[in-house]
């Protein structure tokens, strides 16, 4: 009888000396988060008692006979690399559930892209991203027209393309079966603005980094941060007034089961997209005042910001995107049961909401806490890390069955780095 294999883990797989010295690391770093756990946490006690009244309980209603399609897509992890150029696939698909039953396992679209070896890494990840989203706005848009679906949900912002629209304008390039990148960006910001006119989407944000909250507790502290006697004393003063935390991290901790929040009661009198600049004032205050030395009002840096932003989302969005991204599109939060981080929502001021509020916390997984469908099509998405590379072998397999000259073939499809291809 064979003896069962044993399991290594990664870290048996390093030199033993190298194994002790990342377990002292892990030990120093482990004291260091301790430190911060318990400076967060009485900040985090604080900030409950005024946050506690923006809390909204989740609207009721039956939400069981909802048709609602979710939509996703993925792309691989990291182009193929071979003497030629960069290969690449991606994926997007749908599913239909009503209430919590799947009725329709929906259909996929799929699509590879070659780049040549000699452009840019962030111009072929900017290409192969937009080409992904691309193809999820376009099921998304369909699913969207059908009279038997009431809401379409995707995953991720909406806009949540900006560095590579703007990217991809200031490095303009061909792609394949479109055109000028200029034009793959004007189409999927089209594509995105008459999926949010249907008034049937909604977007759920998984990797949402915003720090609105921070920025709003700058504002309500602004004399007391910019009348600081030096630069060091107003960060220190920075230090004692925000949490140091992503939003999506505190509202985990002090949002009660069942509740909903919404950045305008938040930031009440300004756009609904606020929280985007309220963020932005969050980093980059620090930053600036740690570079020049000197102390800078809270308030003037807020409304730079604002108006950095505002330039940045027209040079990306075109005047149509940026204005409907900055006066339309709200975020919301929702804390579906105890164990549940809270899970981050994105519509439009005029969507519908309440129906999928209840919907997305009635459905929820606990683990993640996002509605279950959006989990399980990220799953069927969800390209293998090594699968370009499986699909270039296929390729190149097919055209030896097909040219005489067996050794050109071999020779153009050959890695560029012939060492990476051993690496898991």
């Amino acid at each position: 009888m064979a003896e069962p294999e044993v399991e290594v883990s990664e870290w048996q797989k390093l030199p033993s000396k190298l194994q002790l010295q990342f377990y002292e690391l892990a030990g120093e770093k482990a004291r260091e988060q301790a430190d911060l756990l318990r400076g967060l946490k009485e900040k985090i006690e604080e900030l409950h008692g005024r946050l506690e009244g923006l809390f909204k309980p989740m609207p009721g209603g039956d939400w069981e006979g909802l048709r609602v399609a979710v939509v996703d897509g993925s792309s691989s992890p990291m182009p193929d690399t071979r003497l030629l150029g960069r290969y690449a696939v991606y994926c997007a698909g749908y599913h239909i559930y009503e209430g919590p039953e799947l009725v329709d396992e929906g259909d996929f679209i799929s699509g590879v892209i070659f780049r040549p070896n000699e452009e840019g890494g962030p111009t072929s990840r900017a290409i192969i991203g937009m080409l992904t989203t691309l193809a999820e706005r376009e099921i998304a848009l369909d699913c969207a027209r059908r009279d038997d679906v009431d809401y379409v949900i995707v995953d991720g912002a909406f806009f949540g393309y900006i560095w590579r629209c703007i990217w991809l304008r200031e490095h303009p390039v061909e792609v394949e079966g479109i055109g000028n990148s200029t034009k793959l960006v004007d189409r999927v910001v089209g594509r995105t603005l008459e999926l949010l006119k249907t008034g049937k989407a909604i977007g759920i944000i998984k990797r949402v980094r915003l720090r609105a909250i921070d920025g709003w507790l700058m504002e309500e502290n602004a004399d007391y941060i910019s009348e600081a006697s030096n630069y060091e004393a107003c960060l220190a003063r920075l230090r004692e007034v925000v949490i140091g935390a992503i939003d999506k991290a505190i509202l985990s901790m002090v949002m009660p089961p069942g509740a909903w929040f919404s950045y305008r009661d938040l930031l009440v009198g300004r756009e609904a997209g606020a929280h985007h600049y309220y963020s932005r004032l969050a980093i980059s205050y620090p930053e600036r005042v740690a570079r020049a030395k000197a102390i800078l009002d809270v308030m003037d840096m807020l409304e730079h910001v604002r108006k950095h932003m505002e330039k940045r989302l027209k040079l990306a969005l075109g005047d149509e995107g940026a204005s409907f991204l900055m006066s339309e599109l709200e975020r919301h939060y929702i804390k579906a049961s105890l164990e549940a981080p809270a899970c981050c929502l994105e519509a439009p001021r005029r969507a519908r909401l309440e129906p999928m509020v209840t919907y997305c916390a009635s459905f929820s997984n606990e683990d993640t806490g996002h509605p279950f469908p959006l989990d399980l099509i990220d799953d069927d998405v969800t390209l293998p890390r090594l699968f370009t590379r499986e699909f270039v072998q296929e390729v190149e397999a097919r055209l030896l069955e097909q040219v005489k000259d067996l050794e050109a073939v071999r020779r153009l499809f050959a890695y560029l780095n012939p060492q990476k291809k051993w690496r898991a």
